[in-house]
């Protein structure tokens, strides 16, 4: 057990700082998650450290707001304590359907086990729909580090020219709230395998006398935790949308039409609305980031 605190805030004494250190490596072995960097054991409690603390506090202390503080004789020392000895691999977390929060990877710095590439059943592949949990969308289209940079954007962040057919059709009227002259959209930078999915959806707007409903362009690339989480959101792969925020908002009943709505999931796209969390704004072709009710 530890004698003074270590993070955010805290005495953060090299000695223990080193201790902690070692059992947060221990825990990154465990999982067996290998887009997170082993931290370096220095005994400095530098940005890496606290973020990897607060993943730790997140995926097995259970914290909703983790502070990226260990105190001493608290909730997370105990938890961590139980690293003190080698733990069994868990090498096929991410194939099972539980959840593998990303939100502080280096895998720049850190290799897939042996062990794991040749058993591993992750599967890569160009339909991000089937991709059920961050560490698959990892593999397949590179992880986020710390820092807040995609590793593959320039492979996969493309961008999307809205058809002339829709931009000159008299009811397009769908503004980027964002541009200062409110400007009409003409293209979205986003995750190339998006492409056909917003190009359907457009046109089944069309088709529908919807055109003119699609009002408001909140973005689509944004490197970020999901709101209220720290784990990465499908924004940050460029793999999500959102569209109308005003009436939509996180936690809202939505106030989009049905037929609106099915324009987009028509298309493939899973829709915010049906989160428990609603999330009407909000429309995603990321496997890990379906609704339950989709």
């Amino acid at each position: 057990m530890i004698n003074s605190s270590v993070g955010l805030g805290g005495a953060n004494q090299r000695d223990v700082v080193t201790y902690v250190q070692k059992l947060l490596n221990r825990y990154i072995e465990s999982r067996a998650i290998y887009v997170f960097a082993f931290l370096k054991v220095d005994g400095n409690c530098g940005p890496h450290t606290i973020a990897c603390i607060k993943e730790f506090q997140s995926h097995i202390v259970g914290l909703a707001n983790p502070d990226g503080r260990i105190d001493s004789n608290g909730r997370t020392i105990k938890a961590l304590e139980n690293y003190r000895s080698a733990q069994k691999q868990r090498l096929y977390e991410f194939s099972i359907g539980m959840p593998a929060p990303l939100s502080f990877t280096d895998r720049a710095s850190a290799s897939l086990p042996k062990k794991a590439a040749a058993n591993s059943t992750t599967t890569v592949t160009d339909d991000p729909r089937k991709l059920m949990t961050r560490a698959a969308v990892a593999e397949a289209y590179g992880s986020i580090s710390a820092s807040k940079v995609w590793a593959k954007k320039s492979t996969y962040l493309k961008m999307f020219k809205i058809p002339d057919s829709i931009t000159k059709d008299k009811d397009y009227a769908w503004v980027n709230v964002y541009d200062p002259k409110k400007r009409k959209v003409s293209k979205i930078w986003c995750h190339q395998a998006m492409h056909t999915f917003l190009d359907a959806a457009l046109k089944n707007l069309q088709k529908q006398s919807l055109l003119g409903d699609l009002k408001e362009f909140g973005g689509s690339h944004a490197i970020r935790a999901t709101r209220g989480t720290t784990n990465w959101s499908a924004h940050s792969w460029a793999l999500a949308i959102d569209i109308n925020m005003t009436g939509n908002g996180l936690g809202e009943t939505p106030t989009m039409s049905k037929k609106f709505v099915k324009c987009f999931t028509d298309a493939g796209f899973f829709w915010g609305g049906n989160y428990s969390r609603k999330d009407g704004m909000h429309f995603t072709i990321a496997g890990f980031d379906k609704p339950r009710s989709s």
